[in-house]
């Protein structure tokens, strides 16, 4: 499975060539100085990554007798070379050393971030293995779930499409299991291998599969999953392996609870499977930039989630079926009875208003001007938007519609009045322009049609604290204000008076704001 990566754009080529040249320490799975030093010194190797890692393993196995090890090792022809100071206290070391000789960009296109030893003993905590239960990890990696649990040699089953993942993993098995049988550890595409092996059941299912990788859908036909999205078809296609009474939990970015591309796999997850717990982690995966989470399933049939962060709150699961694109959010007692008034409340929403894009221009570095010139124009830019107000804008355009890459129609541009709102932003700044003029992309455009509702109260009240927790309950944290989102939002039915009086509180606040400043 690998990531076609279109780069169009200078900004995206000079991207690519970066990430194509750095390197990542693991910093969440690598604490120790004396580690770091050591996978640092690897670069002044100039042998093969293949060759580094295979000496390294053999180096942790060095004296075994084991019979299968010998196999094992006999089936890779790369000359051991002599590495001093090897670590051999450290936690899953070939994995830390092969996601730190990857560059950034290998390891996006293979998905490849390794897990912790904090989560991945939290993964497999709980889990008894004393009646002979089965432990399967469809994305293995080097193995730090499988080997974390308490599960015997034989009872572990690990199937990845990396080889040298795989050949880590046997290292890693072999290391915690020196007398050990070979290993059931399969270098297979996942998909590939379930087609010759699904009528078998697992009672453990424990994974951190690849985000973002481009599956050939002809080998995953599904009736459920339309996203293309790797994530979203491992789930489904595990899911059917796993045994009534066992246990489901995977490793997935915070996308998968909030994003509406999203939304098929977590209509998957309510219909069809039962949904038990949902765990943020705090610790950050490097390459990684959002939060992830285990989200854990069984074939039981309950009402209600365990969702845990900063805090533990049971939420009942059809509340998510209410929620546009039925997003996954932690709501504790006090939100659903917000929540609930708010909805009783409504009357309007944004849906038959008018949205429009700011400018795109195709290339900001040359087209967006910090002086003025001939036929420029002032543009505001997201950095200008605050509740109420835009600060004065620092930048120009040549508005040439020939010249840029999308652009809305004039009259939203020009409209007498306007809503602008910030776009990259957790919480809601929205302002009103009143001066025709243009906006770049990260300022998006409402021209609301709401007979009822002036421009200044629906601004006062999308500014509001009730509207941006609104927004951070209704559709997840995201930083990002997204358009259909806007559309959902509740707005609620008021007298014309009160829809005056706004107005006129808005108005007043606006210019002893100006004032101020």
């Amino acid at each position: 499975m690998n990531t076609a990566i279109k780069n169009t754009t200078i900004q995206n080529r000079s991207k690519w060539e970066r990430l194509n040249s750095a390197h990542t320490i693991p910093t969440h799975h690598v604490k120790s100085v004396n580690v770091v030093e050591f996978l640092q010194s690897l670069q002044d190797f100039k042998a093969s990554k293949e060759q580094i890692l295979f000496s390294i393993g053999c180096f942790l196995l060095k004296g075994n007798k084991n019979l299968a090890i010998k196999r094992f090792l006999g089936e890779y022809n790369y000359e051991i070379i002599e590495i001093k100071n090897i670590p051999t206290r450290e936690f899953d070391l070939l994995g830390s050393a092969y996601q730190f000789l990857n560059t950034k960009m290998e390891n996006l296109e293979k998905g490849l971030f390794y897990t912790s030893r904090n989560v991945a003993t939290d993964f497999v905590s709980g889990l008894d293995f004393a009646a002979g239960q089965v432990i399967f990890d469809p994305a293995c990696g080097s193995g730090a779930f499988l080997f974390n649990s308490k599960a015997p040699a034989e009872q572990i089953y690990g199937v990845d499409l990396d080889p040298i993942a795989i050949m880590i993993a046997k290292f890693n098995y072999f290391i915690k299991f020196p007398d050990a049988p070979p290993p059931k550890l399969y270098c297979e595409d996942f998909f590939n291998w379930y087609s010759t092996h699904s009528k078998l059941t697992f009672d453990y299912i424990i994974g951190n599969p690849p985000y973002g990788a481009n599956l050939d859908l002809s080998k995953v036909p599904s009736e459920f999953i339309s996203s293309g999205e790797s994530f979203s078809y491992f789930i489904e296609f595990c899911y059917r392996l796993l045994k009534k009474g066992g246990v489901f939990r995977f490793l997935l970015p915070e996308s998968v609870l909030n994003v509406k591309r999203h939304t098929d796999i977590r209509d998957f997850i309510l219909d069809h499977t039962n949904l038990t717990k949902i765990k943020r982690f705090s610790e950050k995966f490097s390459g990684v930039m959002s939060d992830v989470y285990m989200v854990e399933l069984d074939r039981d049939q309950t009402k209600e989630v365990l969702f845990t962060d900063e805090t533990s709150t049971i939420v009942p699961k059809d509340i998510y079926k209410v929620f546009q694109n039925h997003i996954f959010v932690h709501l504790r007692e006090q939100d659903i009875v917000i929540l609930e008034k708010v909805d009783r409340l409504k009357k309007h929403d944004l849906s038959k208003s008018v949205f429009g894009l700011g400018v795109v221009t195709g290339d900001n570095k040359t087209k967006i001007l910090k002086s003025k010139v001939k036929d420029s124009e002032h543009i505001y830019t997201g950095k200008e938007v605050e509740k109420y107000r835009l600060l004065p804008p620092k930048n120009y355009l040549i508005f040439d519609r020939r010249n840029l890459q999308q652009v809305a129609p004039d009259e939203i541009y020009r409209a007498p009045e306007k809503l602008v709102y910030k776009t990259i932003n957790k919480y809601l700044k929205v302002a009103v322009d009143a001066t025709g003029s243009l906006t770049s992309n990260s300022a998006n455009i409402i021209i609301p049609k709401i007979p009822d509702l002036d421009i200044y109260t629906i601004m006062a009240l999308l500014n509001s604290n009730l509207y941006s927790y609104l927004h951070l309950k209704l559709f997840g944290g995201v930083n990002k204000i997204a358009k259909e989102n806007l559309m959902a939002l509740p707005l609620p039915g008021i007298s014309s008076i009160e829809d005056k009086q706004i107005r006129e509180l808005t108005e007043e606040a606006i210019r002893r704001n100006n004032d101020a400043h």
